[in-house]
């Protein structure tokens, strides 16, 4: 899970900034640059897959129950 979170954090990081330098000037280069508008969705939606995979994984109970005999 901590790897989903990671890749959501990523994408809102490479989304943000893009103040520009003269308020009067408008550059739409800047804001709807390949980074913000694909990249950063994808890195997003590919953190909450792992996440989701990571909640709803299975483990196996009898692996878990040997590893607590064997240190008990």
């Amino acid at each position: 899970m901590g790897v989903g979170l990671l890749l959501i954090v990523l994408g809102l990081v490479t989304m943000s900034g893009g103040a520009m330098a003269d308020p009067n000037e408008w550059k739409p280069e800047e804001i709807y640059s390949f980074r913000r508008i694909t990249l950063s969705p994808i890195f997003m939606l590919a953190g909450l897959l792992v996440v989701i995979y990571g909640i709803f994984k299975k483990t196996n109970t009898s692996d878990l129950m040997e590893e607590n005999e064997t240190t008990a």
